[in-house]
C-alpha cells in the first residue's frame, strides 16, 4: 500500500498539482509503515520549503520510521522541531525517539528523555518503561534495568511486561539467574501475565549460571502459564 501512495503522490507533483499538507501527511505515514525513512524525511522538507508543515500524526510516524529503521540521531532532529500539540500526539513521538534511543544504545539520552516527560506535561506509559528497560538491557546494563523497575514500582507507576522481560533478559549474565527468577514471580504477584518471551529470558538466565534444572522446570511450567515453550528455551535447558 506505501508503493500505491507513493506513485500516487509522484503522479501528482509530475502533473504540476500542489500538494497539500494532507495528502502528504498520508504519504509519510504510508512510508515509515514501509520501512522508510529517507523519504518521509525528504517530504517534510519539501513541505517546509513551501511554507507548510506537517501534522503531529506525520511528524511522528517520520520520527517512528527513523526509530523502526534504527536512525536515531535523525528521529531525535525530527522529534525537536515538532511543534507542541494534543498530549497523546506527543506522546506517540517522544515514545518513538525513546525507542530510536535504545535501538542506537543511547540508553542515557532515552533515560534523560524520560526523566523530563512530565516537565512536558507528559506521562511515561507503559511502552516508555518497556523501551527505557530495553534501552538498558541492549547495553547490558542489567542493574540499571532492576533499579529502573523497582523505582516504577515504588513510585507506583505500572511498568507492564514488556520492562518486566526486558529485566529478565539483562539477568542473563553469569551469577544473576536468581534475580531473573524473583523478577519473574514480582511480575506474577504484581497480576502481569509472564509470556513466552519472559519464560524464555527467564531460561536463558539460568543457562548463562549453568542451573540446569532450573532452567528445565521452567521449560515445564510454559504449558501451565498458557505460554508454549520456544526452541531457543529447550535447547538453553538442554545445556
Amino acid at each position: 500500500q506505501w508503493r500505491a501512495a507513493w506513485q500516487l503522490l509522484g503522479l501528482a507533483a509530475r502533473g504540476g498539482l500542489r500538494l497539500d499538507v494532507v495528502s502528504c501527511g498520508a504519504a509519510i505515514t504510508a512510508g515509515s509503515r514501509g520501512q522508510l525513512w529517507r523519504q518521509p524525511l525528504r517530504l517534510l522538507r519539501a513541505l517546509r520549503c513551501d511554507g507548510l508543515a506537517a501534522d503531529a500524526v506525520a511528524s511522528n510516524a517520520a520520527v517512528s520510521a527513523c526509530d523502526r529503521c534504527r536512525q536515531w540521531r535523525w528521529a531525535h532532529t525530527l522529534w525537536r522541531d515538532l511543534e507542541p500539540s494534543s498530549g497523546d500526539a506527543d506522546k506517540v513521538g517522544t515514545n518513538a525517539l525513546v525507542s530510536a534511543f535504545g535501538r542506537g544504545h543511547q540508553w542515557e539520552r532515552a533515560l534523560e528523555l524520560f526523566a523530563t516527560m512530565p516537565s512536558h506535561s507528559l506521562q511515561p506509559d507503559t511502552f516508555t518503561c518497556g523501551t527505557c528497560a530495553s534501552a538498558l538491557e541492549r547495553s547490558r546494563l542489567w542493574m540499571g534495568a532492576l533499579l529502573l523497575l523497582h523505582a516504577l514500582w515504588q513510585r507506583g507507576l505500572s511498568a507492564g511486561m514488556a520492562a518486566c522481560n526486558a529485566g529478565i533478559s539483562a539477568c542473563a549474565v553469569p551469577r544473576q539467574w536468581p534475580r531473573a527468577l524473583r523478577l519473574l514471580s514480582q511480575a506474577s504477584r504484581r497480576r502481569l501475565e509472564p509470556s513466552t518471551v519472559s519464560l524464555t529470558a527467564a531460561v536463558a538466565a539460568c543457562a548463562a549460571g549453568s542451573r540446569w534444572a532450573e532452567a528445565a522446570r521452567l521449560v515445564e511450567r510454559t504449558p501451565q502459564e498458557g505460554a508454549a515453550p520456544s526452541g531457543p528455551s529447550c535447547s538453553a535447558a538442554l545445556g
